[in-house]
């Protein structure tokens, strides 16, 4: 899926899994053609994250960078750098002695095997 569709998706699951979902806009520099943007993500994981990991009831908090390509006034394209990883920590899904889930956080990376 690509397109505003998965960009809905992705935002509906998000809120479905995170309540008191924040972001904190800490820093951003813009163009004609290019707005980065350096946001702060904090909430409590209290629902599903994508069908895939349970709730647990923790806090969560991590950092984004979102980097926007500007084309006749409207986003042409988005694309999202997360730390990922401080994010499946604080979720339990790996922790230093397990990878229970390394198929699933490859699959959502897009990381061929």
């Amino acid at each position: 899926m690509r397109g505003p569709q998965e960009f809905i998706d992705t935002v509906v699951n998000i809120r479905k899994a995170f309540s008191d979902l924040q972001y904190e806009l800490t820093e951003s520099i813009a163009s004609n053609v290019i707005v980065i943007s350096i946001v702060s993500v904090r909430g409590k994981h209290d629902g599903s994250l994508f069908g895939f990991i349970p709730s647990t009831g923790n806090k969560i908090s991590y950092l984004a960078v979102h980097i926007f390509t500007i084309d006749d006034g409207k986003i042409a394209e988005h694309k999202a750098i997360r730390d990922d990883l401080a994010l499946m920590y604080q979720l339990v899904v790996v922790n230093a002695s397990s990878l229970q889930y390394e198929n699933f956080l490859k699959e959502w990376k897009g990381v061929k095997s």
